[in-house]
């Protein structure tokens, strides 16, 4: 089973790719200043890293296509799943340890902690959706539209009150934010468990 799932990880461009992709998912976390004062964005820079925590989550995604379609044909379905599933949470958790290493580097960063857990959560859910229904050289483009239109045009005041539509822009006390991120990433596990990604041209 170790065997067949180094393959697996092989033919989704291993766990190096995936570890590269973590750190690039830390950036966020490193370079973000601290600027929340009881409210969900407090100036551009705040936002700017809330709607990086999503690309972030959509970037370590990019793993989870299918190259190696032959591996795929070759293997009963039970096991596939199995597979699938099994790399998908190490998607996750890579995504998740990118943000946790970065917060032990900067202590100041604990306050993002939470705000990027969630985003990252709700990028890996659309990007992985993306991956699975879209062709790969789209796949990137429903995310980064989408933080970039929560970037322009997500708050309605100086303050940074998040309009309802831009999730990655909600405080922490949104329901909404984290129901919809815990709803697209678990749909996106379910979806790739059973569908996989689109195989690479």
């Amino acid at each position: 089973m170790m065997t067949t799932l180094r393959l697996y990880a092989r033919s989704r461009g291993g766990v190096a790719r995936l570890g590269i992709l973590g750190a690039a998912a830390a950036l966020p976390v490193l370079l973000a200043p601290v600027e929340f004062l009881g409210v969900p964005v407090r100036d551009a820079a705040a936002s700017i890293f809330l709607n990086a925590a999503l690309l972030a989550g959509t970037v370590v995604a990019f793993p989870l296509g299918a190259p190696w379609s032959e591996l795929d044909e070759a293997l009963p379905d039970r096991p596939l799943r199995d597979l699938r599933l099994v790399w998908f949470m190490a998607v996750t958790v890579a995504a998740v340890l990118a943000g946790a290493a970065a917060v032990a580097v900067r202590e100041d960063a604990a306050l993002l902690m939470p705000f990027y857990g969630r985003n990252v959560l709700l990028g890996l859910g659309i990007g992985a959706l993306s991956v699975c229904l879209l062709p790969r050289t789209v796949a990137w483009l429903p995310a980064t539209a989408y933080a970039m239109v929560c970037w322009v045009w997500g708050t309605e005041d100086q303050l940074g009150t998040a309009r309802v539509w831009a999730l990655p822009n909600h405080d922490l006390t949104s329901w909404l934010s984290l129901l919809v991120a815990v709803s697209l990433w678990a749909g996106a596990a379910a979806l790739y468990t059973y569908r996989d990604g689109q195989q690479v041209p």
